[in-house]
């Protein structure tokens, strides 16, 4: 374990806790017994944990569709009416095209995650719907280049190096990627309002045979085409603090600065965009104080870069589908909807 947390006491996760959702975050769908004799616990209490984290909004598995390093979408930068935010944050949260929406402090009241099936779907939404919006007094798009780092890699650090190890050695192996149908993509969005859900629980939602069900996930898992991620209330999980930054980088130097920055513990997602930055990017650090020194690790390590603004998020009121209340609990789930019109 690189680095001891502290005051567990005041959190609602205690050790096992982190290890457990940190073995989940590298195998969401990992079996009991497995991730019981990588932990060395009883697979029973796992279990037990797990229902009980996740009953209560504090942890869940999600998924979507692999959007691949060149998705279809933008950072949107919005400023809301005068006493309209919370409402305006709420009404996107709503729209299956606004993955995440965060609510900020600093130059922009929100930061929302954008994502469409083509780029005239993306450019519709923005144009006809966001700007559109009788809440919103001003916005400012950034189309995503390229996505250079994605939060579905960030770790809590909770295990050591064999037992990561040996987690990786449950992955599927990788199969070639085929067309999905109709009914895969139903299986999908089943694994997205619930990635642990069992094959036989999907397969009694969907009145299918269990073993088309789990043959479906294997082969979507397996391809790739399909991405599970664990979620965490980040209040309680040892990094409460979210913030959102907009780089300046010399536009040759892009991939690298995103392949460091992707090194430094805080680093969630890194991605290039288009507009008055060319890198945005979302950290969690320990403490409000780790911003200055993460500023400085930056400058240190990466003098071309220039931090032009920086925006912490206050609330998140919707996390890649998935609706939460105030303290950051998952209540509600709104479906990713972005597969293109089958020909």
């Amino acid at each position: 374990m690189t680095e001891k947390l502290e005051n567990l006491q005041e959190m609602a996760f205690d050790e096992l806790d982190l290890q457990l959702l940190n073995a989940l975050q590298v195998q969401p769908r990992a079996s009991w017994t497995s991730l019981g004799k990588i932990l060395g616990v009883d697979p029973v209490t796992l279990a037990r944990r797990w229902e009980k984290l996740e009953g209560e909004g504090l942890t869940w598995v999600t998924g979507y569709a692999n959007f691949g390093s060149s998705p279809v979408g933008a950072i949107v930068e919005i400023e809301a009416k005068p006493g309209k935010l919370l409402e305006l944050a709420h009404v996107l949260g709503n729209d299956s095209e606004a993955l995440t929406v965060d609510i900020t402090g600093g130059a922009r009241d929100l930061v929302v995650t954008v994502a469409a099936a083509t780029d005239q779907a993306l450019y519709r939404y923005l144009l006809e719907r966001i700007e559109t919006l009788d809440l919103v007094a001003r916005v400012h798009s950034h189309p995503i280049a390229k996505l250079l780092t994605d939060a579905s890699q960030w770790r809590l650090r909770a295990l050591d190096g064999a037992q990561v190890e040996a987690l990786r050695r449950l992955a599927p192996g990788r199969a070639r990627t085929k067309g999905s149908s109709e009914i895969d993509d139903a299986i999908a969005l089943e694994l997205a309002r619930n990635g642990r859900a069992t094959a036989g629980a999907i397969a009694a939602r969907l009145a299918l045979a269990p073993r088309r069900v789990r043959e479906s996930i294997n082969a979507q898992l397996a391809a790739g085409t399909f991405k599970l991620r664990t979620e965490i209330v980040r209040s309680h999980s040892g990094w409460p603090v979210y913030a959102w930054y907009f780089l300046s980088v010399p536009a040759a130097q892009t991939e690298r600065v995103g392949s460091q920055l992707s090194r430094l513990d805080e680093i969630r997602t890194v991605m290039s965009v288009v507009g008055r930055y060319n890198i945005a990017m979302a950290v969690w650090m320990r403490t409000l104080e780790d911003i200055s020194r993460l500023e400085a690790a930056i400058e240190r390590q990466l003098p071309d870069v220039r931090i032009a603004d920086r925006s912490v998020v206050m609330r998140t009121t919707k996390l890649v589908g998935n609706l939460l209340d105030e303290d950051g609990r998952r209540q509600g789930y709104v479906p990713i909807r972005l597969a293109a019109t089958r020909g």
